[in-house]
């Protein structure tokens, strides 16, 4: 229970980080971002450097999550991050959410928690595997460089949002495997602890992934980028907790039913809820640029500033 809360309680600092940065990110030029300007450009929003302030938090109520209970359970719940960034979001522009919005918000909350209550069960201590993690961590890796290589290939912008959300998902799923295989070693005390190698690969991981989800942000709409890379990011963690920590997920036919159905309630509740968003924040912008006139395309951008 308590990892469930702390889990919850990391999703929404993450989901109010994820608001103020996309906020940041998505006012950045394309132009800013070819000429390797985008970090100097962010670090000059104030809406920005809270997203990351909030991001340090939400990360330290994420490691407790990770100690207290198995990926299977923690990880997923990470995806309404969606739910609260879009609502935040919403309130950060002055607007109401809509019936729509809140129709699949709880959709995904009721995905999200039959899947939970469905991979609850006890499971078999069973130690992590040193191993298999690192042959897990290698093809991750692997998998990671391949889409944001990709990504550089392709002048659609949608379709290099959509790679580069992969690559973050998978890194930021691997991230949360690393963290809890370093959470997990029964010898105490720092000194020991830092003679593991996952401890050492945590903040490379982490901090790749997030420059990669600032491009994703920057490159494409939402509902491109975001879902992708929460699906990913919780089918690696899922996936390196089966192999290295032994969890099991489908014990029951039953349970594998409705762990499937909450899955795909959660997948299309996010999806559905950011494009909702999308639409309300397009139509939002066209109001505002009809009424303030042809001279508000010119305006500069203020936001964060």
């Amino acid at each position: 229970m308590l990892a469930v809360v702390l889990a919850l309680g990391a999703a929404a600092v993450f989901g109010t980080a994820t608001a103020l940065q996309h906020r940041a990110a998505s006012g950045v030029t394309h132009a800013e971002v070819a000429s390797g300007r985008l970090l100097a450009r962010l670090l000059r929003r104030r809406s920005w450097l809270l997203g990351i302030a909030l991001s340090g938090v939400a990360f330290a109520l994420h490691v407790a999550a990770l100690h207290e209970g198995p990926l299977r359970v923690v990880q997923p719940i990470v995806v309404t991050t969606t739910v609260f960034a879009v609502f935040v979001r919403a309130g950060l522009d002055r607007s109401r959410p809509d019936l729509a919005e809140i129709a699949w918000a709880v959709v995904t909350c009721a995905g999200l928690t039959l899947f939970v209550t469905s991979a609850s069960v006890p499971v078999p201590h069973h130690p992590p595997g040193p191993r298999e993690a690192a042959l897990f961590v290698v093809v991750a890796a692997l998998l990671a460089t391949s889409a944001f290589l990709l990504s550089r290939s392709t002048e659609v912008r949608a379709r290099r949002g959509f790679l580069l959300g992969v690559a973050a998902g998978i890194l930021y799923g691997l991230t949360a495997g690393l963290i809890k295989l370093s959470t997990s070693f029964p010898e105490p005390g720092l000194g020991a602890v830092l003679g593991h190698w996952p401890v050492w690969l945590v903040v490379p991981a982490g901090l790749t992934a997030f420059t990669l989800s600032q491009r994703a942000y920057q490159a494409t709409r939402l509902s491109v980028s975001v879902p992708v890379l929460n699906m990913m990011d919780v089918l690696v963690a899922v996936t390196f907790g089966a192999i290295v920590f032994g969890d099991r997920l489908f014990t029951t036919p039953g349970r594998l039913l409705a762990e499937v159905a909450g899955v795909t309630m959660m997948a299309v509740g996010v999806w559905r809820l950011v494009r909702e968003d999308e639409r309300l924040h397009a139509e939002q912008h066209r109001e505002a640029v009809l009424e303030a006139g042809p001279t508000a395309r010119l305006a500069p951008d203020r936001d964060g500033s």
